[in-house]
Order: C-alpha cells, then sequence, then structure tokens
C-alpha cells in the first residue's frame, strides 16, 4: 500500500468544543483531540479555532491566521507536537 493513501485515515468532518476538537474520519471512526497539546489552539479564541481547512485531501488541518498545521496521521499515532504537563494548585 502506498503511504497516504489509506482513506479512511482521512477527515470526513470536524466539530469544536470549549477545550477539545472531534474529527470524524471516512472510516465512521471519532477521535477526540484536546487543545491541550495545541498551544496556538489552545490560546485560540472560538473564531480562530473553526477558521480552518482541511486540505490535501483530508489529511491536514489548517489554520491560516494561528499557522497551524495539523496532520491527521500524527493526531491517531498521538504524535503531538507538545507534551505538557498538568500544573498543580499549590
Amino acid at each position: 500500500m502506498m503511504r497516504g493513501k489509506n482513506i479512511s485515515n482521512r477527515i470526513r468532518g470536524i466539530v469544536f468544543g470549549d477545550r477539545a476538537f472531534t474529527l470524524t474520519l471516512k472510516n465512521g471512526k471519532r477521535k477526540q483531540v484536546s487543545y491541550f497539546h495545541f498551544p496556538k489552539l489552545d490560546n485560540a479564541t472560538f473564531e480562530d479555532r473553526i477558521n480552518v481547512a482541511i486540505v490535501a485531501e483530508g489529511r491536514i488541518l489548517h489554520w491560516e491566521s494561528l499557522d497551524e498545521d495539523i496532520s491527521v496521521e500524527h493526531i491517531l499515532a498521538g504524535k503531538y507536537p507538545v507534551k505538557r504537563r498538568a500544573v498543580q494548585a499549590v
């Protein structure tokens, strides 16, 4: 199988919530992703978050206003660009 030809890993839709977004893939599976792992999305307004383009035949999420690109392949593999630890209250 050629790399990038797996259509089941392509985005069919996206829904934005207060703390995460949920991808629906062409195969019907869903994946919820916390903004916590993506500082630009975590700090963005709701309007900036929803201003996303699904590009590269459904393999990439692109936010022009945030200068952010996220690969579906990386999301499904758990390869987030930033691993942040929760801050505990003192």
